[in-house]
């Protein structure tokens, strides 16, 4: 029905109908107008005289204006009630069971509807035709739409895929589609977002990385209009609609999408695509195959073809899906794997960080404490009444620290340690079997085992270490708080920002400014064996690509290795930064992740602390040779170059190893050791030093250079250092600094000034030397202790005359050697001439002004057996061997012995190592002074004075108080006699090598470490006795040192203690304390309390009586052994003496460090 009389309705058009009858269509006012022509049916010349019962008050055949239609059949019914409708209908007199209308109305609906009606009921039954297509007939009275659609497909790039998906985004994608076609946004529709990538590896900011895309829309667009739209629609560039796209997810709210555009393609479509399959017919040139059968029985022959096809389709289906289900079962737990895998790797990430989190809320605390309780002690106003405030969140601080510690140790650490595979041994050095591992099977590859913690573990502690991360941000508030109600201005000590407050740049510290200036004359000639560059260690630069893993490096990769990774679990696997980069060029992280057996052991210790500054060289492969090293948590600028320095000689001494003695196999081709500043970064717990860890770490290297044996420097001068520098910023600053103490060597030989080298005074005297130790008082006496290293390492100095002088350590170390007491030639009873007397100028003033008069000296150094050169190389207090060490040539002697058996044991492990033995000493022949002492200043001098030799003896420590050395006298007082006998022997022993004939004796051991001066006297006048031959004698320190040794050797008659029947002093019967807590400011490396015997060759002993305390009053009064007393009559003389008070001011060992100092050295 869709043309009444032959007429097309929706076409202006004039057709001949019937003989001679035109009928006009006049679409023009179809819906302008009342008035249509239309000729019926019927035959010409029949009449319609019905009414219209359908539509009462209608008029039938009353509007027609032209006469000549008048007596066509046809009937025009006008609806009275509106002029926007026009009913025609087809009345026939003898039938009156079809009858027809076109219905019109001014909006885009044109509907053809056919009337079936019943005479008797007037009952009427509707069809409806839709105009736009006539083959469709509809049931429901639903106005159907004259339109087309434009279908649309873009394939982009998307980043953040899955945040297209929202509802959110789709509104603003059809937003930007409907701004783009011109149209308004309800006639766009989103079909879908699709993302075509599956989400990789956890990303720290969260986000899905870039991944293919496809976004599908169409266009409801009026008929007639779809290809104006399309085409404005393709006019558009990817750009553009990137953009768009981008603007309208903007006006949406969505922001965290990146979107490029690769391909667009549109279609056009008559079918609604949300409801029904599109039918396209598209921009592109496409290819349609249409193919017909011939004829029927052609199309029943095909037809059993088409079935067996179908047959062998479902079987290949069928097995196909059979070999499917055991790939998707290998793909699902993989892909499970590694989502377990990814959150225990972000959980020990999160760990680290509440960790890292923990040390520094350690550390802010204490240093409030100490503050605080300083200004409490003053009467501080603010202190007092901040005293409730500082006790609640003190309270709550240690609560928290308990209930973190708790899920650390008790949740957390047990878990980490039962998911790490065990380490298996190995002794080669290939690079698959020094990971400790064998290469993964296929069957570990496809079926790889799970993690040995559940699921459900992993996020329940997760949630729990986000918790706590929340409870410390709160707890961070109320410490700002009392900070600043205690601390009005604030503390410059505490870290800023620290783990409290918001990152800003730091305020210049005029403290550390003032430090950090100290460290400027910090230098070694050995600097300029090093360079700096624009690179990290495995040759990347910043922003460049890492190394490929097993490509082989011409030089020893220096790593910055992590506790938690290399020491504590020895798995390598979540490790990032510099370190990680390095284990994935080793190859480690791909395997099992394992480090070597041996590797790990060397880190594996029960606190981090323990491991701090410990390094490691490994061969991995050719081409793969690693220091891995522990770099300290820094602090403060004090404690950062006393750490670093220590870090940096275990470095250099692992490098030196490689190249010493003859080539071996497996040696790098180039003696290139690539360095980094070792604990930047998070490691650096005090921010305020970041702009200064380019000074700091010059210096650190300097003094490191200056720790390192004559041999060891040798190595490195024939050596090539890079320190690599990655960040860009931090270059220029790291080659500007190393630049300005390169400048000022001018040379190997150190340029002297008029002030000869000289320190400078304090309150108008040197005595800070020995006395005072604030951080200030230290760097000088490190500075000062880096010229004699200079010095030593030039062969000597130039005096501001510019006249050299030549110094000659290594025939010292080359000669020296340790001395055992059985090596002393004793005779029975000694003979010869015995000459004593006592001096009040210091032991190495009164031998070079013996050595001066053309006699042979012997000067004694009270040495510590722990720590070489006492504390000279950590700017400690200056008493005897720091003084010795710093105005001679006595140093690479001493560090000869300690390296020669254990190389740098006492650096790179907890325990201690005793470079000098019990009943030894060490002898180092023709040892030059050419400083002044202490109380002069250390000036250099013109001429250096050449003595025959030092003997460094170790008494043994009394004084639980030091925190250097352990007590490791022997709790049997006859035992202890006669070993402090023996080192007096090997002391004259020396004497009887060197052919001297002068010894030069301070009280040894009788200053901080508390041996009686008394029983020490006695026990050398009776070693003294033994000596067969002349000897003349000179003592210096305590006046009951020598009244002793004078009392002994010149008893009447002469005969030798016996040390098995003497009772002991009282001074000896003291109880010794038990062992205390480790302070957290006690230096790395401390020794430990050493109870019962002594270190090493000493015997048993048995435990030592207790005995009362001795009375105030004059307490060494009954210090004299009763044994001597026994065995020496005249001995009560200066026995009954009380014990002078003090040694003269020129003694460097007069003053002791008060036992309060935790940072005093071990001074015998």
């Amino acid at each position: 029905m869709g043309t009444v009389c032959g007429c097309d309705v929706r076409k202006c058009e004039e057709k001949e109908v019937g003989t001679g009858v035109k009928v006009k269509c006049d679409c023009g006012t179809l819906r302008r107008s009342s008035h249509f022509f239309v000729v019926p049916h019927a035959a010409k010349g029949t009449r319609c005289s019905l009414p219209c019962p359908w539509f009462p008050g209608a008029t039938c055949g009353g509007n027609y204006n032209n006469d000549n239609y008048r007596n066509h059949d046809v009937h025009i019914h006008v609806h009275p009630d509106s002029v926007q409708h026009v009913y025609i209908f087809d009345c026939q007199p003898d039938s009156h069971n079809d009858r027809h209308y076109i219905f019109y109305s001014d909006t885009d609906r044109v509907h053809h509807r056919v009337f079936h009606s019943d005479d008797d009921n007037r009952k009427f039954h509707y069809k409806y035709r839709d105009i736009c297509d006539v083959d469709k007939l509809y049931t429901d009275d639903v106005h159907h739409h004259c339109v087309e659609y434009v279908n649309g497909a873009v394939q982009a790039q998307v980043e953040n895929c899955t945040e297209l998906q929202t509802d959110q985004a789709k509104t603003g994608l059809q937003l930007s589609i409907a701004q783009l076609a011109q149209v308004p946004s309800d006639k766009v529709s989103i079909v879908a977002v699709a993302c075509n990538g599956r989400r990789l590896e956890f990303l720290e900011t969260r986000r899905l990385a870039t991944v293919p895309a496809d976004i599908s829309y169409y266009v409801e667009v009026p008929a007639g209009g779809a290809a104006a739209v399309k085409a404005t629609l393709d006019a558009v560039s990817n750009t553009v609609l990137a953009s768009t796209l981008l603007q309208g997810l903007a006006m949406a709210g969505v922001s965290n999408v990146g979107i490029t555009v690769t391909s667009v393609a549109t279609t056009v479509t008559s079918d609604n695509p949300a409801t029904t399959p599109t039918t396209t017919t598209t921009t592109t040139t496409t290819t349609t195959t249409t193919t017909t059968s011939s004829s029927s029985g052609a199309g029943n022959q095909t037809g059993g073809d088409d079935s067996a096809v179908i047959v062998v389709i479902i079987v290949l289906c069928v097995v196909l899906i059979a070999c499917l289900l055991p790939v998707g079962g290998v793909m699902y737990r993989k892909q499970v794997y590694d989502d377990r895998t990814r959150d225990i790797s972000l959980l020990d990430r999160k760990v680290d960080e509440l960790e890292h989190g923990l040390d520094q809320l350690d550390t802010q605390v204490e240093l409030f404490t100490g503050k605080y309780q300083k200004e409490l002690s003053r009467g501080s106003s603010q202190a007092t009444s901040a005293r409730g405030e500082q006790e609640k969140v003190m309270q709550a601080v240690d609560t928290y620290k308990k209930e973190a510690r708790s899920f650390l140790q008790e949740e957390y650490t047990p878990e980490m340690l039962r998911r790490q595979p065990p380490i298996e041994a190995t002794a080669s050095k290939t690079s698959t079997a020094l990971t400790g591992k064998q290469p993964e099977t296929l069957q570990s590859r496809l079926w790889p085992t799970m993690p040995a913690t559940p699921s459900t573990t992993v996020q329940s502690q997760k949630k729990r270490v986000e918790g706590l991360e929340k409870d410390m941000t709160a707890l961070g508030g109320q410490f700002a708080a009392l900070v600043k109600l205690v601390f009005p201005q604030g503390l410059p000590e505490l870290p800023n920002p620290g783990i409290f407050g918001a990152m800003q740049p730091e305020p210049v510290n005029q403290s550390l400014e003032q430090e950090s200036s100290l460290l400027k004359p910090f230098t070694h000639p050995l600097l300029t064996r090093v360079s700096v560059k624009a690179h990290g260690v495995l040759g990347a630069a910043e922003g460049q690509k890492d190394v490929k893993p097993f490509t082989p490096i011409p030089a020893v990769i220096v790593d910055p290795a992590g506790w938690r990774y290399i020491g504590k679990t020895g798995d390598a696997k979540g490790a990032g930064g510099a370190a990680g980069a390095i284990y994935d060029w080793l190859g480690i992280k791909k395997t099992t992740g394992k480090f070597p057996v041996e590797v790990h052991a060397h880190f594996n210790t029960h606190t981090e602390e323990e491991a701090e500054t410990r390094a490691k060289y490994f061969a991995y492969n050719d081409g793969m040779h690693v220091v891995h090293v522990i770099g300290p948590k820094i602090r403060d600028l004090q404690s950062a170059l006393h750490d670093l320095s220590r870090t940096y000689v275990n470095v250099f001494d692992e490098f030196c190893s490689i190249f010493e003695g003859p080539a071996a196999s497996g040696r790098p081709t180039n003696q290139v050791l690539r360095l980094l500043p070792v604990s930047s970064g998070i490691f650096l717990l005090n921010r305020k030093l970041d702009r200064y860890m380019a000074e700091i770490t010059w210096s650190a290297i300097s003094l490191a250079f200056g720790m390192m044996p004559t041999a060891q420097q040798d190595v490195l001068r024939n050596s090539s250092i890079e320190v690599c520098i990655f960040k860009k910023t931090e270059y220029k600053l790291y080659e500007a600094s190393l630049a300005s103490k390169v400048a000022l060597l001018a040379g190997d030989k150190m340029k002297l000034t008029e002030t000869m080298g000289s320190v400078p005074k304090k309150y108008g005297n040197f005595d800070w030397i020995r006395n005072k130790n604030s951080t200030s008082d230290r760097l000088e006496r490190l500075g000062c202790f880096i010229n004699t290293a200079h010095a030593l390492a030039g062969g000597g100095y130039t005096l501001p005359s510019g006249e050299a002088v030549p110094l000659d350590s290594r025939t010292t170390a080359q000669s020296t050697e340790v001395i055992d007491a059985t090596a002393f030639l004793a005779a029975q009873p000694g003979r010869g001439i015995k000459s004593l007397r006592h001096d009040d100028l210091t032991v190495m003033e009164v031998a070079m002004k013996i050595q001066a008069s053309g006699k042979a000296t012997v000067a004694v150094n009270a040495a510590s057996a722990y720590q070489v050169g006492g504390g000279v190389m950590s700017g400690g207090r200056h008493a005897l061997e720091e003084t010795w060490c710093t105005m001679s040539t006595l140093l690479p002697s001493l560090q000869k012995i300690q390296w020669q058996d254990k190389r740098s044991s006492s650096h790179s492990h907890g325990h201690l190592h005793q470079h000098i033995p019990v009943t030894s000493c060490i002898l180092s022949p023709q040892v030059q002074i050419f400083r002044d002492t202490s109380a002069r200043g250390y000036a250099f001098q013109e001429k250096p004075t050449s003595l025959a030799g030092v003997c460094s003896i170790a008494m043994f420590n009394m004084n639980s108080r030091v925190a250097d050395s352990p007590l490791d006298a022997p709790h049997d007082f006859a035992e202890y006699c006669h070993q402090v006998k023996d080192k007096f022997r090997a002391t004259l022993a020396c004497l009887q090598k060197l052919k001297a004939s002068v010894l030069v004796c301070p009280d040894v051991g009788c200053g901080v470490f508390e041996n009686d001066p008394e029983v020490v006297g006695c026990l050398l006048g009776e070693a003294i006795l033994e000596y067969p031959g002349d000897l003349e004698v000179v003592t210096t320190g305590k006046g009951a040192f020598f009244r002793a040794l004078k009392a002994t050797v010149e008893a009447d008659p002469p005969h030798p203690l016996k040390e098995t029947a003497a009772s002991p002093p009282e001074s000896f019967l003291r109880s010794l304390p038990k062992p205390k807590a480790k302070a957290k400011g006690k230096p790395h490396g401390a020794p430990p309390t050493v109870y019962g015997s002594a270190v090493e060759s000493a015997p048993a002993a048995t435990p030592a009586p207790k005995a009362k305390a001795p009375q105030p009053a004059d307490p060494k009064a009954k210090a004299a052994p009763a044994a001597a007393q026994a065995a020496h009559p005249k001995a009560k003389a200066f026995a009954a003496e009380p014990k002078a008070k003090a040694a003269p001011a020129g003694d460097p060992k007069a003053k002791a460090a008060p036992a309060a100092d935790p940072k005093a050295k071990a001074k015998p």
